[in-house]
């Protein structure tokens, strides 16, 4: 008998339910999955094309290929079309800050494609320090206070632009009805606020380059340190980024702010001291502007201005700000959880 070659392994579709076999799960809407070989096992993260419902199979199928939280669970609750397209799972898929990147430049392209809106944020301060300034010349408030104003009114607006750009900026996609799709996308809720939060900084230097040229329009010289006044800028922006996550995890709970929102950021700025030294206020009131970043980084410049040292508030200010930012990683995942779960994604 002459040699007889062995035959390969045939390749076969497997039909079997997700939690008893090691491959690939069954295809929905009768599309094609890849051809895997007889008895062997699926990459570990590697999630084949599947509907986006929460269901035991898919929940041990991503359990048993090492994805748990990181693919099918995450999605429970969603019932959404499937997700035509593999998928890697964990942060083995992501190219290490590339996804952070390129957020932050589809944030700056939006600004490219709308210039009259940076030519408004440079116009806009305008109306905002003019009020201020012809209110102190009318009753002769001194120089001193003026740039003390002048100071509070720059911070607030970092305060401002952080809070409708990162604390309520989910609402944007949730308008346009993008928000789903970026919820089953490799990157995550914070990575997306992260991307709004670095845009945010930089439109902030641009519009306090345009508050400034403002002020000395109008005669207020703001005698300070610049390097180290843009360091308090930079500082107080991280604080109030990590306190903006906890109102992120807010607008994912209840969609929408609305009037809510407008009452918030005036209140964040009166209690911080935006025109007036906090120390001023009623005693309860002081309390609770102790827990506000925006006040920390208020004084701080001010400390400055007069030539005193701002230690204390900086470090005030960092410890302050790293605790909002974890309470509020913690807050978005469950807000995060809770809303798949509800299946109120598509909700506004």
């Amino acid at each position: 008998m002459g040699h007889r070659r062995k035959s390969s392994p045939k390749l076969t579709r497997s039909r079997k339910p997700p939690s008893s076999y090691g491959g690939n799960p069954p295809s929905p809407r009768g599309r094609r999955t890849p051809l895997i070989r007889r008895g062997a096992k699926a990459p570990p993260c590697v999630l084949a094309p599947t509907t986006l419902r929460a269901n035991p199979h898919s929940e041990k199928w991503a359990s048993d290929r090492g994805c748990r939280g990181k693919g099918e669970r995450a999605l429970g609750g969603i019932s959404q079309p499937y997700w035509p397209a593999f998928r890697r799972c964990g942060n083995r898929g992501r190219r290490g800050m590339r996804p952070l990147f390129s957020l932050v430049k589809k944030e700056l392209l939006y600004m490219r494609a709308y210039p009259l809106d940076l030519f408004n944020y440079a116009i806009s301060p305008a109306l905002l320090v003019a009020p201020y300034l012809l209110v102190a010349k009318l009753f002769g408030f001194d120089q001193e206070l003026l740039d003390s104003v002048a100071i509070g009114l720059i911070l607030w607006y970092w305060l401002s632009i952080l809070m409708w750009e990162v604390g309520v900026g989910v609402m944007e996609e949730m308008e346009e009805g993008v928000w789903e799709s970026l919820l089953i996308s490799p990157v995550s809720i914070p990575a997306i606020l992260g991307a709004k939060a670095l845009s945010a900084v930089l439109l902030n230097l641009y519009i306090t380059g345009g508050m400034v040229g403002w002020f000395f329009l109008f005669g207020v010289s703001l005698p300070i340190p610049w390097p180290q006044f843009l360091g308090i800028l930079i500082l107080g922006g991280m604080g109030i980024i990590g306190f903006m996550l906890v109102l992120a995890g807010l607008t994912l709970r209840f969609k929408t702010l609305g009037v809510v929102g407008d009452v918030i950021q005036t209140s964040l700025g009166l209690l911080s001291g935006m025109t007036a030294p906090a120390k001023l206020l009623p005693r309860p009131l002081w309390f609770a502007s102790r827990a506000i970043p925006l006040a920390y980084a208020i004084e701080a410049a001010r400390a400055l201005l007069s030539g005193a040292g701002f230690g204390k508030e900086a470090l005030l200010l960092l410890g302050l700000g790293l605790a909002y930012g974890l309470l509020g990683r913690w807050f978005l995942a469950r807000s995060e959880r809770g809303m798949k779960t509800a299946g109120t994604t598509g909700e506004f």
